[in-house]
C-alpha cells in the first residue's frame, strides 16, 4: 500500500482512467487487504514521493490505530460508491441509446 506524500498519481484499469490522487491519499489497499495481485495500475504524474507499507505492517498499524482502519474503510466505501455511480451512469446512457435506435443521431 502506498501513501502519497508529494505529487500526483493517476490510477488506471486496462488503460482507462479510474482516479487522480494527490498528497494525503493512498492506493494499493485492495492488494494489501486480499493478498492478491494489484487490481489497477498507478502512474506517477511527474515527481512523486510515496510511503510504502507492506501487508504485515499494514495490519499491525490497523491493530494499533483503529482510527486509521476506519478511515481507510470509509475511503474504500466512497471509492466503491463512486465506481458504482459511474457504472450506473454509463449503463443509463447505453440503455437510452438502445431505445433511441442506435448512436443517438
Amino acid at each position: 500500500m502506498y501513501f502519497i506524500v508529494d505529487g500526483q498519481v493517476r490510477i488506471t484499469k486496462e488503460g482507462a482512467p479510474v482516479a487522480a490522487l494527490g498528497p494525503g491519499e493512498f492506493f494499493g489497499e485492495i492488494a494489501v487487504f486480499d493478498g492478491e495481485r494489484r487490481a489497477a495500475s498507478a502512474i506517477a504524474e511527474g515527481a512523486v514521493r510515496l510511503l510504502a507499507l507492506d501487508r504485515r505492517d499494514f495490519f499491525e498499524v490497523m491493530e494499533e490505530h483503529p482510527a486509521i482502519a476506519v478511515a481507510i474503510c470509509q475511503t474504500l466505501g466512497r471509492r466503491i460508491r463512486e465506481l458504482l455511480d459511474d457504472r450506473l451512469d454509463i449503463g443509463s446512457v447505453a440503455t437510452a441509446r438502445g431505445r433511441s435506435g442506435g448512436d443517438g443521431d
